[in-house]
């Protein structure tokens, strides 16, 4: 406002700001939150959202309720180490490894609220709101997988030690319910019979040599 000589109000000074693109930004930082929530609440994928540097969960959605056997708001009151079962030392160093982005692939042994452990593979990204870091982190289970990885292990070996004590060509066939046949071992014979290579030998390889083998 200024005035005259006589201290009365003659006119008024105003400033104008177009703040137009703000608001659209703003707005479009709205609609992109509203769209991750509903991500998040839907998916049926276990995810979490933890602070890095002490662990706690931030967030969790009902996938990650369901998994752990605990409430969402349960879990929000947790912190990670309750559930990863490597020592506190161990879980900080991977969660700043993550959030520093040095690593982003972990497997873990967690604990569910019934004390049943699964092992799990974790996914974990950094990202950033409100001027605060966060991992985002997606959960599979993957206990069956490891079971059955550990159980063809042990077949393999045991192919291995059958093979070295039995002469000639010693092989292993797999068919899937869908009729396609695997070779998922090769005895070191068949290099010698064959010239064929034990560790990339499949069952194309074999049928073609049939004449050979009989």
């Amino acid at each position: 406002m200024i005035c005259d000589s006589e201290g009365q109000p003659s006119f008024f000074i105003s400033q104008v700001q177009d703040i137009t693109e703000r608001k659209l930004a703003e707005q479009r930082l709205r609609e992109s939150e509203e769209r991750f929530r509903s991500f998040f609440e839907t998916s049926a994928a276990v995810m979490l959202i933890i602070e890095p540097d002490d662990g706690t969960i931030v967030d969790a959605n009902p996938a990650a309720a369901a998994f752990y056997g605990y409430a969402c708001a349960q879990l929000k009151r947790m912190n990670i180490s309750e559930i990863n079962l490597l020592s506190p030392e161990e879980v900080k160093r991977e969660c700043l490894r993550a959030k520093n982005e040095q690593r982003s692939y972990f497997i873990f042994p967690h604990k569910l609220a019934s004390g049943e452990v699964r092992i799990v593979e974790v996914r974990s990204h950094p990202i950033r709101t409100e001027g605060t870091v966060l991992l985002f982190s997606l959960v599979y289970d993957i206990t069956e997988r490891q079971e059955v990885e550990a159980r063809l292990d042990r077949e393999q070996r045991k192919l291995s030690q059958i093979a070295a004590s039995v002469p000639g060509v010693i092989h292993a066939l797999r068919q899937t319910p869908d009729g396609v046949i695997s070779m998922p071992y090769a005895g070191p014979m068949i290099r010698e019979v064959l010239g064929l290579d034990p560790a990339a030998v499949s069952y194309t390889h074999l049928r073609a040599h049939e004449t050979v083998l009989d």
